[in-house]
């Protein structure tokens, strides 16, 4: 962006008033362009707004979220790429994803305890006393509970090469979904 662009950007926020202007740039760069999403573009956002919501560790999400949109549109060709709405139904789909990331969590603690136990041959305790000492609430079973999150936290990032391929795969699928409607 040039300081001309910048100049004749703030001219008009003047001229307009802010909320309008905010409004209007909103309508032109965020609305129109997701209304003009085809449905695979849709999908592929959703997918990986999902996916980058089912971080291990609940309040990391977000980060997650633009790894993925990074990853996956180093994969694809230029035209394919997120653009602005894309990221935005990614964003939108990470944070309602919560609860199923929430779910999710002794699932992630007890593969992340399996694939410490296979790489290191040392035996975890089980979530079963895991669980009975943050009952209790005691700052060494705590701090025994949060070292398991760097494992699923590499756990999630070892794996999301591959669901990034099984994202771009289901991507295919809306376009023949798309062409079979339109017939």
């Amino acid at each position: 962006m040039s300081w001309q662009c910048i100049r004749r950007q703030l001219q008009c926020m003047r001229q307009e008033g802010v909320r309008s202007w905010c409004q209007r740039w909103v309508d032109m760069h965020l609305i129109q362009p997701a209304r003009e999403m085809t449905r695979q573009q849709m999908i592929v956002s959703a997918g990986v707004g999902f996916w980058g919501g089912l971080f291990p560790v609940p309040p990391c999400t977000m980060p997650a979220t633009v790894f993925c949109i990074t990853m996956y549109s180093a994969g694809v060709p230029k035209v394919q790429r997120f653009s602005l709405p894309m990221a935005s139904v990614a964003v939108i789909i990470n944070e309602l994803s919560l609860p199923a990331d929430l779910a999710m969590m002794p699932c992630f603690i007890m593969l992340g305890q399996t694939a410490y136990r296979s790489i290191t041959g040392e035996s975890l305790a089980p979530c079963s006393e895991v669980l009975k000492d943050l009952q209790a609430w005691r700052s060494n079973e705590m701090s025994s509970y949060t070292s398991q999150l760097p494992k699923c936290r590499n756990l999630y990032f070892g794996t999301s090469p591959q669901a990034s391929d099984i994202v771009g795969v289901t991507g295919g699928p809306a376009e023949v979904l798309q062409f079979t409607s339109s017939v």
